[in-house]
């Protein structure tokens, strides 16, 4: 995509090559046809997402999700603190 982002997103086992208006659809089934599906998985880190997911809900969990702080260099300090803080309460509650 023009942000560097791209789906990872597994098409079902009955997926057409055929575009129908998404020729990237069509080449990411293709690909996974001519490599297999386990083999496509690796090769994209297919199944990590909900390590990043569970560390989010966590955090946002424990320290909340609001940001207060209103000028750009208080809010990255802010998130760095309570990223900190998460980790010195897992840590603690670990023990």
């Amino acid at each position: 995509s023009e942000n560097g982002i791209e789906a990872i997103i597994p098409p079902r086992k009955n997926a057409t090559t055929r575009s129908r208006g998404s020729p990237a659809r069509a080449r990411l089934v293709r690909e996974i046809k001519r490599i297999g599906e386990e083999e496509w998985k690796k090769a994209v880190n297919y199944g990590k997402r909900w390590l990043i997911e569970i560390f989010f809900s966590g955090l946002k969990r424990v320290v909340g999700e609001i940001i207060r702080a209103k000028k750009d260099e208080y809010k990255i300090q802010e998130v760095i603190f309570k990223i900190y803080s998460y980790f010195v309460m897992r840590n603690y509650t670990e023990v």
